[in-house]
């Protein structure tokens, strides 16, 4: 369904109403139980389903290029090890940071107040 991924809302309808003519049966079923907003690119609030998710999958495909040739059980095997691995790398970065600056401590300090401020407000 091309009308899917077009970016511009006024190119959107012209394909969208192609398709209506084309399959009404189809059409009419997803202007009943879904939202446009939800499979038509043009209404994306975000990039959800975009450029961040194609490239971040595409890197995550040529890490495991090789172990996708092997068999189902070594394929997890390979990727367990390989998720381990970048776990292992970062959680040796976050032992090295300073007690000062570790994210728990300042959000524990900013949560504290945050209650005590919280004490005064009335709720509506």
């Amino acid at each position: 369904m091309e009308c899917a991924r077009t970016y511009a809302e006024a190119e959107f309808l012209n394909l969208y109403n192609a398709f209506r003519m084309r399959y009404p049966s189809a059409a009419e079923y997803l202007d009943k139980s879904v939202e446009e907003m939800k499979w038509a690119r043009c209404y994306f609030e975000e990039d959800r389903y975009n450029v961040d998710t194609t490239n971040s999958v595409e890197s995550f495909n040529g890490v495991i290029s090789d172990a996708k040739k092997l068999n189902i059980l070594p394929m997890f095997d390979f990727i367990i090890g390989k998720m381990a691995e970048w776990f292992n790398i970062h959680r040796k970065e976050a032992a090295e940071i300073p007690p000062a600056l570790k994210l728990v401590l300042i959000m524990e300090t900013e949560m504290s107040k945050r209650c005590v401020d919280a004490g005064f407000l009335s709720i509506v």
